[in-house]
């Protein structure tokens, strides 16, 4: 019974410390001093949302001039994550920003709202992450999901 205690206690101790470094870390991280655009407690909560459901995946958009479709290179400034298109580039102070496509699907508007600067912390880290696992071949993906369980 008194074991029981002190793990929940230890537990709930690392909850908080946990909470405070992730929290603390951005004092000391100068980039993320300035960052573009308001705050957006909702596309917070979106954004949160889809890195923890869903992965990355490299954006190439289509123009369609005259009813014709013509396949753009893959973007280096812009992902997409259960289809939403997001910005990547300029991070940490505008990136991971919701952008919208217009009905040509010719350059996007930025929608002019943040997520806070652990979520975007944490998603570029899940980008980079996807990015990666998106380059490897099936083998290597393979022995890196066996890395990963076996540390």
């Amino acid at each position: 019974m008194l074991s029981e205690k002190i793990s929940r206690i230890l537990f709930i101790l690392y909850i908080y410390v946990k909470y405070l470094v992730d929290h603390i870390k951005f004092i000391f991280l100068p980039i993320y001093w300035h960052m573009n655009y308001d705050y957006d407690k909702k596309w917070d909560d979106e954004l949160k949302y889809l890195i923890e459901n869903y992965d990355f995946e490299k954006y190439q958009s289509e123009l369609t001039i005259n009813s014709q479709k013509i396949v753009l290179p893959i973007s280096e400034y812009e992902t997409t994550i259960n289809e939403k298109v997001i910005w990547i580039e300029n991070h940490p102070y505008a990136s991971f920003v919701e952008r919208t496509v217009n009905k040509h699907n010719l350059y996007s508007d930025i929608i002019q709202k943040r997520a806070s600067r652990l979520t975007i912390y944490r998603a570029h880290k899940k980008w980079k992450k996807d990015m990666k696992l998106a380059n490897m071949t099936m083998s290597e993906k393979r022995d890196y999901k066996i890395d990963q369980i076996l540390t």
